[in-house]
């Protein structure tokens, strides 16, 4: 898993460790929608990448993993 927020155009692991039934991707940002874990409940949305302009975290401008 990267955890280093350095831009890559390699893929690397997002360190996601659970079933995901849906993903959406933007220009420099991933969401996943959780089907099964132990951590978040179903139906729950992760995203991380790029949070310019607070697309991930609304309020926040900083990278977001």
């Amino acid at each position: 898993m990267d955890t280093t927020l350095t831009g890559t155009a390699a893929p690397v692991s997002a360190g996601l460790e659970h079933d995901v039934s849906a993903v959406s991707a933007g220009g420099k940002h991933t969401c996943a929608r959780i089907s099964a874990s132990s951590v978040y409940a179903s139906g729950t949305t992760v995203c991380f990448g790029d949070n310019e302009y607070g697309q991930i975290n609304p309020g926040r401008t900083a990278d977001d993993l």
